[in-house]
């Protein structure tokens, strides 16, 4: 499941299973008040759905977006109501007309869009990739300046006449001593200078140096398992 805030608003999603598994999304006005669907629906791809949600916009005007596969999908948002129950589909293609296709647990991906309409999808297992307002392939932060290809989110923040964009990564399958194989490890935080583009883009830092934690067999990097606390030590 997954949360977000839209127009200020808190909205929440389950976590629904491919095929035609109802997914719902709810929204709450106010910390007090009982939560309201926004969304009920079992058309979502006949994918998994809910492990990651996006917004853009807001209540009056919005959009609430998802990833899978070779597409990103949204559910469009008009004066505090979903308009349909069927989403709208981009296919993601490369600059050659072909598919692009994302890791097979693209459903962990978060999509951040710009004010042009294009969009960045940071999917797990996969560097952020910049898409055109039609899907088409523009460009790609690269493992050289996110240590490791896998992350799972991407923000961008303006700072005077700079830009910079924070990303997150984790190393898949480094193994500390007694863990398991199927362990993600080092997660950390990258501040990058973007003002020149992400062709020219240079890292600033790495937050923490150390890295947060190891996890062992969740995926998606978003919950330590508490069975590997006393390989933590000072990373916590």
């Amino acid at each position: 499941s997954s949360v977000e805030v839209l127009g200020g608003k808190v909205i929440a999603c389950n976590l629904a299973a491919a095929g035609t598994s109802v997914f719902n999304i709810y929204l709450w006005d106010n910390d007090n008040a009982a939560p309201t669907t926004l969304l009920s629906t079992t058309s979502h791809n006949d994918t998994r759905i809910g492990d990651a949600m996006s917004v853009s916009g807001d209540l009056t005007n919005g959009k609430i977006w998802f990833a899978y596969d070779d597409k990103v999908f949204y559910y469009t948002v008009k004066n505090g109501a979903v308009t349909s129950t069927e989403p709208t589909f981009i296919s993601l293609t490369k600059k050659d007309g072909s598919a692009y296709t994302f890791s097979s647990a693209s459903a962990a991906s978060n999509v951040t869009v710009e004010s042009d309409g294009s969009f960045w999808v940071a999917s797990k297992d996969w560097c952020a990739t910049h898409f055109s307002a039609t899907g088409v392939y523009i460009e790609e932060v690269g493992s050289d300046l996110l240590s490791d290809s896998q992350g799972t989110d991407i923000k961008f923040i303006g700072l005077g006449s700079k830009k910079y964009a924070v990303a997150t990564y984790y190393q898949k399958n480094a193994i500390p001593s007694g863990a398991s194989s199927n362990t993600l490890a080092d997660g950390a935080f990258n501040l990058l200078d973007v003002t020149s583009g992400i062709s020219a883009a240079t890292k600033i830092a790495t937050y923490p140096t150390a890295g947060f934690c190891w996890d062992n067999g969740h995926e998606s990097c978003f919950t330590p398992d508490i069975r590997f606390m006393p390989f933590f030590g000072d990373r916590l």
